[in-house]
């Protein structure tokens, strides 16, 4: 009886021991597990800085990994794509994204970096036409980016593609479109907008806001795909508290 209640105890430790070694593994392996960090150029926000990404939020997100003790490659796509790979991969955060109702169950919300306005902008020499109501803007030929923020919040308010607006994968187009004068006008962060006007060889003097759209000071997160394994978004949340 002693020798079974012994086995029994041996038993039961052996395997307190190697539980507890698993889990140990799985943290420790966790901690140095690359993670995957999508975003788009978008200065002085996101910007390659000879072959590494800077700029501010880019920035942000680096330190928290850090803090967190995590590995990561931070890749750069257009909005669209980089958007669809956070949908869909595992382990994959996404940054900067603005956080909507419709957005809510679709990722796991890590916490917010920055808050803009968005505004309708012009250029100052084609004449503005200052609006009093979102829905006048249907007179212009506006430029958005696809799947952003700005892109489901006109489809909301009735406007329409190919008759309203036009889209683009990237900011960057968007602001080659309205300085050649192919688009009329786009919506963005004015200060975020004019620093990028000037990245890409532009008069940031020339950009003028025609309407602050109402109630869109928007924030800005760091998000995980809904695969991401429930570690690492706890880490980065705690680091944030």
């Amino acid at each position: 009886m002693k020798i079974q209640k012994l086995l029994l105890f041996l038993s039961h430790f052996w395997v307190l021991i190697f539980s507890t070694f698993h889990e140990n593994s799985y943290a420790n392996n966790l901690l140095t597990k690359p993670i995957s960090v999508v975003t788009e150029i978008a200065p002085p926000l996101q910007f390659m800085n000879g072959d590494k990404l800077d700029g501010q939020t880019t920035k942000q997100v680096r330190e928290l990994l850090a803090k967190a003790g995590l590995e990561a490659n931070f890749q750069v796509y257009p909005w669209a794509r980089a958007f669809q790979n956070a949908q869909s991969n595992s382990n994959t955060l996404i940054y900067p994204i603005v956080r909507t109702p419709e957005r809510e169950s679709q990722f796991e919300w890590i916490g917010r970096l920055l808050t803009f306005k968005m505004s309708i902008i012009q250029l100052d020499n084609d004449k503005p036409k200052d609006l009093q109501t979102l829905q006048q803007a249907k007179s212009l030929k506006l430029g958005l980016m696809r799947n952003d923020y700005a892109h489901l919040l006109f489809e909301k308010q009735g406007f329409k593609e190919g008759q309203h607006f036009q889209l683009a994968s990237e900011l960057s187009q968007l602001i080659a479109l309205l300085y050649s004068g192919k688009i009329d006008a786009m919506v963005a962060d004015l200060p975020l907008l004019k620093v990028m006007a000037i990245s890409q060889g532009f008069a940031a003097s020339q950009l003028k806001s025609v309407f602050d759209i109402p109630d869109q000071e928007v924030d800005v997160y760091l998000a995980a795909s809904k695969f991401t394994d429930c570690d690492i978004v706890n880490k980065l949340r705690q680091q944030l508290n």
